[in-house]
């Protein structure tokens, strides 16, 4: 995840539709961050037992357990994505 040597592109199911503001985006981050940690504290499902397909196919199917471990890696791989733009040449334009 955290190799950027490589772009990748979003599955279209899974590319941002709409115009969102800034804090309109934030508010619907916290709040799924919020229902995640609420699911990942209470929950007593068996997490090795459920699985779902990545829509990179690079990482094959997950299960819920090593979902809740992506989900940071892939928030961090966007931090990086904005470090890394914020610190190009002519930014902002």
């Amino acid at each position: 995840m955290r190799n950027r040597d490589r772009k990748s592109q979003a599955p279209e199911p899974i590319v941002p539709k709409g115009n969102f503001t800034r804090a309109q985006v934030m508010s619907r981050y916290e709040e799924g961050r919020a229902k995640t940690l609420q699911f990942i504290r209470e929950t007593d499902l068996p997490l090795h037992e459920y699985a779902a397909e990545h829509p990179f196919p690079v990482f094959n199917t997950l299960t819920a357990y090593q979902w809740v471990r992506y989900i940071p890696l892939h928030n961090f791989r966007h931090d990086l994505q904005i470090a890394e733009v914020k610190a190009a040449a002519g930014y902002p334009k």
